[in-house]
């Protein structure tokens, strides 16, 4: 597709150092805190992911990128049926080109061939949804103009601030359960493995397979991610993802990114969270935050075990393509935590 002084097209090989050059400029533009993306982690976000990637590109009209429209694709399973969904991230367009939010400018064009490349039900593997975090300009843009349905606006977290005598509390509720620390190079299948286990649980949601979580985890730049494993009997009966003193929100948080086990297993999760509240306050990051939509039966577990609910700052949209369900059949039976997002 072309406007009158643009091009869009499909990513090539060799389009990811413009890509990358243009995220750089336009995530930096007012952001002092920005620090650039270098070519390895774009890899990471985008070729190594398992399920590849789906990008268009848009050009001016001498070649150069000016406009990408990027997205994340991941297996999910609906009613046990594997799917994909995807995660649009890092779409940007250069400064010089913002100067409309129209129906005929850039940002607007590019988004709606995406959905006409990656999202048409008549086509192989495309898109039962496309998920974000959309921020606070592009919120009502793409709900006017791009089919963005608010599903948990703003999204819910669960939130503890604790002192040193909550981890002893909570092993107290755990009786018969241990929590042993691991490596993820060697958790990655036994997590996985517990997906498979537990997957009849989750109607609708992000399949945790090992080669995802490899990806997501196990392989990200920096290793910032830690993992608790809990064994009953002998047996491991639950894991979770966490990472502590993230810089987030004008103050360093402990957050726990993602549950494996039985989503109604509360001693599992209390020795699990006695870890990892454990490790926290050693580390003087005494506060807890964690993502359980509303379908989730973790969310009532976390209440049981001392957190409470309140309001990120974030909008959680979807645009629904699939013709099998609905939007508030997807609000009564969407799981989402931190993990499945980019922003943690």
């Amino acid at each position: 597709m072309s406007g009158p002084n643009f091009k869009i097209r499909l990513f090539e090989p060799g389009d990811e150092e413009q890509c990358l050059d243009l995220f750089n400029r336009v995530f930096a533009d007012d952001n002092p805190d920005f620090e650039p993306r270098d070519m390895d982690t774009w890899r990471h976000i985008y070729e190594r992911n398992p399920q590849g990637h789906k990008t268009l590109v848009g050009t001016d009209l001498d070649g150069n990128i000016v406009a990408n429209y990027s997205s994340c694709p991941v297996a999910i399973q609906v009613n046990g049926e594997a799917r994909v969904a995807t995660q649009v991230v890092d779409s940007c367009v250069d400064m010089a080109w913002r100067r409309t939010l129209r129906k005929n400018s850039l940002f607007i064009t590019i988004a709606m061939e995406y959905q006409r490349e990656f999202c048409d039900p008549a086509k192989p593997a495309y898109n039962d949804f496309i998920y974000g975090l959309p921020n606070e300009n592009h919120y009502p843009l793409g709900v006017r103009l791009l089919g963005y349905t608010p599903v948990h606006c703003p999204l819910p977290r669960q939130v503890r601030a604790f002192d040193e005598r909550y981890s002893d509390e909570l092993m107290a509720r755990a009786p018969g359960v241990t929590v042993e620390d691991a490596a993820l190079a060697d958790a990655v299948d036994t997590l996985g493995a517990l997906f498979e286990r537990h997957a009849a649980e989750m109607p609708l949601g992000n399949r945790r397979t090992a080669d995802y979580l490899g990806w997501r985890f196990r392989d990200a730049p920096g290793d910032p991610y830690r993992v608790a494993l809990a064994r009953r009997d002998g047996e491991i009966c639950g894991g979770a993802i966490y990472r502590i003193g993230v810089p987030w929100e004008d103050k360093p948080v402990s957050v726990i990114l993602d549950w494996f086990g039985s989503g109604t297993d509360e001693p599992c999760m209390a020795a699990l969270l006695s870890r990892i509240a454990a490790v926290a306050w050693e580390e003087q990051h005494p506060r807890l935050e964690c993502w359980v939509t509303p379908a989730m039966p973790q969310r009532d577990l976390m209440r049981s075990l001392g957190f409470g609910e309140d309001l990120t700052r974030f909008n959680l949209c979807m645009v629904l393509f699939s013709p099998a369900y609905d939007i508030p059949w997807v609000k009564q039976n969407w799981w989402l935590t931190m993990g499945d997002t980019d922003i943690y």
